[in-house]
């Protein structure tokens, strides 16, 4: 009966899964403990319903037919990587570029020339793009870190490893300050605290790490960083975002609310964080000096750099593949993001080094300023919202490159769910790959388009979860090309290429959610 008024036998799935989008939005917004844990038993269970009824649909025999006949392909590109000539091909390639191009922030001219070099490599004759062209961002942030200096006077002696966040302004004239440390484990232990207490001293964040958007950017979201600006703190520390350190401070992006007083965040190590907790319990007059000159100079511009594969019945119908080729000004952001795009280009490269040329276009783009709030790729999205109905399906890499497992999807939970199911099934001789799906969040720049109901893939590498290694050198001196594996490279690049070619060359478009859903997501 229910399925019957719905009017389409995914219908109920689909209303379901608007139950528990909409549940986790009102989830998220409330603090009282007692609704939420309501809200997030009625969550489990409607997942666990949800998970029964979409398991007891069967895939379309003739969609499963059709993909099972891809194997012959599958297995050209996996002997082709593996044993062939492309075999550590995408490592090479990944490890020239970030030699080359290293701290490439936006606002500098590293990060350009990285995109024209990029752009003139892909222009030229004989490449395997058929044509490739970047696009305006204006706007972009323009930040100099600049010096930057903490050394602790009290009790003890001792200079500590500091990353000041990006956006983060200087201290006065760019000078030391001096003054005693208050040290905080939480937002509660904040609010115990009054403007006397506070006042003139220095704020040291010692949250632990509870994965990376629960730990040092809570900082600067949900008012934290706005309340000890109010309690009259002269600076803030912060422990760096990571579940492992070798006296390696993260650093990443902040924002100042309009109109607020403006102080240093810096982040500090988590050794550096813990030790400055013990002094602050045992009762240890805690003296820090800080020092930073970093600067915020007018925006600039900047480009998203697009390479089209071009398709042979639907061209104007596109598969995103992408990957951001910004990064922090420290390390070589190997891992952040130069292996994810890298894996996109590469890909297309091995098709077209076998003859294989899909339907439809696959389009490689290469973001800009992401490590800045997604500014490239929802640039791109608005310039390009009048023709959502060419894109098919999108996918990224920003989560590391290091062991892949398989892809995070969100989109139909029918043929879709299906779909991905099977391209997985083909690679069994290369790895287990699983699929996991979400009604949310797959990876950060393409989030624009699955929003708007475009079906789309992250990869899914173990080490990108919460407590994975990809946070042992996120946005430290650590992300360089030494973290990166030659093999789990090549076995991202089978997954990244046998996932898009099939998907772009399969007979129908790749199933987009049910209007049901859409119109309420």
């Amino acid at each position: 009966m229910v399925h019957q008024a719905f009017g389409h036998p995914n219908a109920l799935v689909s209303f379901e899964l608007m139950f528990v989008a909409k549940l986790n939005i009102v989830f998220e917004k409330t603090q009282n403990p007692y609704k939420r844990l309501m809200m997030k038993t009625l969550i489990g269970i409607i997942s666990a319903i949800l998970l029964i009824n979409t398991n007891c649909h069967e895939c379309n025999p003739d969609l499963v037919k059709e993909i099972q006949g891809y194997k012959h392909v599958v297995e050209q590109i996996t002997e082709e990587i593996l044993n062939g000539a492309s075999k550590g091909l995408c490592y090479d390639r990944l490890a020239e570029f970030v030699d080359a191009y290293q701290k490439r922030i936006t606002g500098s001219q590293v990060l350009e020339d990285s995109i024209d070099h990029l752009l003139k490599k892909y222009q030229s004759e004989g490449s395997v793009m058929d044509k490739t062209w970047k696009e305006p961002v204006p706007n972009v942030p323009h930040w100099i870190r600049g010096e930057e200096e903490v050394f602790l006077i009290q009790p003890v002696h001792k200079r500590m490893s500091v990353l000041a966040f990006g956006g983060s302004v200087a201290t006065p004239s760019g000078e030391p300050v001096v003054a005693e440390a208050v040290v905080v484990t939480s937002s509660n232990d904040l609010r115990s605290l009054d403007t006397s207490q506070v006042s003139g001293k220095i704020v040291v964040y010692n949250q632990g790490f509870e994965g990376y958007f629960r730990s040092n950017i809570q900082v600067y979201r949900d008012n934290l960083y706005s309340e000890i600006a109010k309690l009259g703190a002269i600076a803030v520390l912060v422990e760096s975002s990571g579940p492992l350190s070798i006296n390696s401070p993260h650093t990443g992006i902040m924002m100042y609310l309009e109109g607020e007083r403006k102080m240093p965040v810096i982040a500090i190590t988590k050794e550096d964080a813990q030790m400055l907790r013990r002094m602050y319990l045992r009762g240890e007059r805690i003296v820090l000096s800080v020092k930073s000159n970093a600067n915020t100079l007018e925006p600039s511009m900047s480009y998203n750099l697009i390479a089209d594969y071009n398709g042979t019945k639907h061209p104007d119908k596109v598969v995103v593949v992408s990957g951001h080729i910004d990064n922090w000004d420290v390390g070589q952001g190997a891992m952040d993001d130069a292996g994810g795009m890298m894996i996109g280009l590469i890909s297309v490269e091995i098709m077209n080094r076998l003859g294989l040329r899909p339907k439809r276009t696959i389009r490689n783009i290469l973001w800009t300023a992401e490590e800045q709030g997604k500014l490239g790729s929802k640039h791109y999205f608005d310039q390009h919202k009048n023709e959502l109905d060419k894109f098919v399906f999108v996918m990224e890499s920003d989560a590391g490159t290091f062991d892949p497992q398989g892809l995070i999807y969100t989109g139909d939970r029918y043929n879709g769910e299906c779909i991905i199911k099977e391209i997985l099934s083909l690679l069994s001789n290369v790895s287990l790959f699983k699929h996991r799906w979400t009604s949310g969040w797959v990876s950060t720049d393409i989030t624009h388009f699955t929003d708007a109901g475009i079906p789309g893939v992250g990869l899914w590498d173990t080490d990108g979860e919460p407590d994975g290694r990809y946070f042992y050198f996120h946005h430290t001196e650590g992300d360089m090309m030494t973290v990166e594996d030659p093999d789990a490279l090549d076995r991202a690049v089978i997954l990244w290429a046998v996932t898009a070619y099939i998907v772009a060359d399969i007979t129908e478009d790749f199933p987009r959610m049910s209007p049901e859903m859409l119109l309420v997501m």
